[in-house]
Protein backbone atom coordinates (compact mmCIF):
# COMPACT_ATOMS: atom_id res chain seq x y z
CA UNK A 1 0.00 0.00 0.00
CA UNK A 2 1.31 3.45 -0.91
CA UNK A 3 0.77 6.29 1.52
CA UNK A 4 0.69 9.81 0.17
CA UNK A 5 1.92 12.61 2.35
CA UNK A 6 0.05 15.85 2.01
CA UNK A 7 1.51 19.26 2.54
CA UNK A 8 -0.37 22.47 3.16
CA UNK A 9 1.37 25.81 3.10
CA UNK A 10 -0.43 28.73 4.69
CA UNK A 11 0.96 32.12 3.84
CA UNK A 12 0.23 34.65 6.53
CA UNK A 13 1.24 38.18 7.36
CA UNK A 14 3.35 39.42 10.22
CA UNK A 15 0.87 40.32 12.91
CA UNK A 16 3.56 42.04 14.92
CA UNK A 17 5.52 44.95 13.42
CA UNK A 18 9.11 44.40 12.42
CA UNK A 19 11.51 45.88 9.91
CA UNK A 20 9.95 44.08 6.97
CA UNK A 21 8.54 44.74 3.51
CA UNK A 22 5.06 45.40 4.87
CA UNK A 23 4.20 46.18 8.46
CA UNK A 24 0.83 46.39 10.11
CA UNK A 25 0.23 49.89 11.33
CA UNK A 26 -2.00 48.84 14.22
CA UNK A 27 -0.85 45.49 15.56
CA UNK A 28 -2.85 46.02 18.74
CA UNK A 29 -6.02 45.32 16.76
CA UNK A 30 -4.93 41.68 16.59
CA UNK A 31 -5.60 41.33 20.33
CA UNK A 32 -9.25 42.28 19.74
CA UNK A 33 -9.65 39.62 17.03
CA UNK A 34 -9.25 36.53 19.21
CA UNK A 35 -12.66 35.09 18.33
CA UNK A 36 -11.86 35.18 14.64
CA UNK A 37 -8.39 33.73 15.21
CA UNK A 38 -9.98 30.86 17.15
CA UNK A 39 -12.26 30.14 14.18
CA UNK A 40 -9.26 30.14 11.83
CA UNK A 41 -7.40 27.71 14.09
CA UNK A 42 -10.48 25.49 14.19
CA UNK A 43 -10.71 25.51 10.37
CA UNK A 44 -7.01 24.69 10.04
CA UNK A 45 -7.30 21.87 12.58
CA UNK A 46 -9.69 20.04 10.24
CA UNK A 47 -6.69 19.47 7.96
CA UNK A 48 -5.10 17.53 10.87
CA UNK A 49 -1.47 18.59 10.49
CA UNK A 50 1.08 16.41 12.25
CA UNK A 51 3.84 19.06 12.21
CA UNK A 52 3.70 22.83 12.05
CA UNK A 53 6.65 24.67 10.53
CA UNK A 54 7.08 28.38 11.23
CA UNK A 55 9.30 31.21 10.04
CA UNK A 56 11.90 31.04 12.77
CA UNK A 57 15.62 30.42 12.41
CA UNK A 58 16.40 26.70 12.66
CA UNK A 59 19.41 27.40 14.84
CA UNK A 60 16.99 28.89 17.42
CA UNK A 61 14.72 25.84 17.78
CA UNK A 62 15.44 25.81 21.54
CA UNK A 63 14.23 29.41 21.79
CA UNK A 64 11.06 28.52 19.85
CA UNK A 65 10.49 25.53 22.14
CA UNK A 66 10.84 27.84 25.14
CA UNK A 67 8.32 30.30 23.66
CA UNK A 68 5.91 27.45 23.08
CA UNK A 69 6.31 26.20 26.67
CA UNK A 70 5.63 29.73 27.92
CA UNK A 71 2.56 29.90 25.66
CA UNK A 72 1.27 26.60 27.10
CA UNK A 73 1.74 28.02 30.60
CA UNK A 74 -0.22 31.18 29.63
CA UNK A 75 2.91 33.27 30.21
CA UNK A 76 3.46 34.50 26.66
CA UNK A 77 1.53 37.45 25.29
CA UNK A 78 2.22 38.47 21.73
CA UNK A 79 0.40 39.47 18.57
CA UNK A 80 2.95 37.47 16.54
CA UNK A 81 1.34 35.11 14.00
CA UNK A 82 3.25 32.16 15.47
CA UNK A 83 1.64 32.81 18.86
CA UNK A 84 -1.76 33.66 17.37
CA UNK A 85 -2.11 30.78 14.87
CA UNK A 86 0.68 28.18 15.01
CA UNK A 87 0.84 27.70 18.79
CA UNK A 88 -2.93 27.33 19.32
CA UNK A 89 -3.09 24.90 16.40
CA UNK A 90 -0.17 22.85 17.75
CA UNK A 91 -1.74 22.81 21.21
CA UNK A 92 -5.11 21.70 19.84
CA UNK A 93 -3.58 18.86 17.82
CA UNK A 94 -0.68 18.03 20.13
CA UNK A 95 1.90 18.33 17.36
CA UNK A 96 5.38 19.86 17.26
CA UNK A 97 6.22 23.40 16.16
CA UNK A 98 9.37 23.33 14.06
CA UNK A 99 11.61 26.27 13.16
CA UNK A 100 12.34 26.62 9.47
CA UNK A 101 13.56 29.85 7.93
CA UNK A 102 14.88 29.95 4.39
CA UNK A 103 16.81 33.15 5.10
CA UNK A 104 18.97 31.69 7.82
CA UNK A 105 22.18 31.70 5.78
CA UNK A 106 23.50 35.09 4.73
CA UNK A 107 20.37 37.01 3.82
CA UNK A 108 19.11 37.18 7.39
CA UNK A 109 22.06 39.36 8.31
CA UNK A 110 19.89 42.32 7.30
CA UNK A 111 16.18 42.90 7.77
CA UNK A 112 13.87 42.89 4.75
CA UNK A 113 13.27 46.62 5.07
CA UNK A 114 17.02 47.26 4.92
CA UNK A 115 17.36 45.15 1.78
CA UNK A 116 14.46 47.01 0.15
CA UNK A 117 16.23 50.30 0.89
CA UNK A 118 19.42 48.89 -0.66
CA UNK A 119 17.44 47.94 -3.75
CA UNK A 120 17.11 51.63 -4.66
CA UNK A 121 20.67 51.39 -6.02
CA UNK A 122 19.61 48.86 -8.66
CA UNK A 123 17.12 50.37 -11.10
CA UNK A 124 16.77 47.24 -13.25
CA UNK A 125 15.94 45.14 -10.19
CA UNK A 126 13.53 47.80 -8.92
CA UNK A 127 11.75 47.85 -12.29
CA UNK A 128 11.50 44.06 -12.25
CA UNK A 129 10.06 43.96 -8.75
CA UNK A 130 7.55 46.80 -9.35
CA UNK A 131 5.58 44.57 -11.70
CA UNK A 132 4.72 42.18 -8.86
CA UNK A 133 1.88 43.35 -6.69
CA UNK A 134 2.53 42.28 -3.13
CA UNK A 135 -0.74 41.75 -1.26
CA UNK A 136 -1.56 44.37 1.34
CA UNK A 137 -3.10 43.43 4.65
CA UNK A 138 -6.21 45.36 5.57
CA UNK A 139 -7.55 44.84 9.07
CA UNK A 140 -10.68 46.77 8.22
CA UNK A 141 -11.98 43.39 7.20
CA UNK A 142 -11.54 39.90 8.58
CA UNK A 143 -8.21 38.19 9.08
CA UNK A 144 -9.58 35.18 7.20
CA UNK A 145 -10.25 37.33 4.12
CA UNK A 146 -6.66 38.59 4.32
CA UNK A 147 -5.36 35.02 4.54
CA UNK A 148 -7.48 33.95 1.58
CA UNK A 149 -6.15 36.88 -0.48
CA UNK A 150 -2.55 36.11 0.53
CA UNK A 151 -2.97 32.50 -0.60
CA UNK A 152 -4.48 32.99 -4.07
CA UNK A 153 -2.42 31.65 -6.96
CA UNK A 154 -1.74 35.17 -8.29
CA UNK A 155 -0.69 36.47 -4.90
CA UNK A 156 1.51 33.44 -4.27
CA UNK A 157 3.15 33.70 -7.71
CA UNK A 158 3.81 37.43 -7.26
CA UNK A 159 5.23 36.89 -3.81
CA UNK A 160 7.56 34.12 -5.02
CA UNK A 161 8.79 36.28 -7.93
CA UNK A 162 9.28 39.22 -5.58
CA UNK A 163 11.35 37.18 -3.14
CA UNK A 164 13.45 35.59 -5.88
CA UNK A 165 14.46 39.08 -6.97
CA UNK A 166 14.89 40.10 -3.34
CA UNK A 167 17.23 37.13 -2.84
CA UNK A 168 19.44 38.39 -5.69
CA UNK A 169 20.63 41.15 -3.38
Amino acid sequence: MIYMKRLMILGTFHMESQNDIHNLKDTNRITSMQDELSIIVEKLSKYKPTKIFVEFEKKNQDKLDNYYRRYLEDKLLSTNEIVQIAFPLAKKLNCPVIAIDWMERGAAERACGDVINEMSKYKDLQDEIKQYKMPEVNLDYEILKNLIELNTTLSSDNTKAYYINYALL
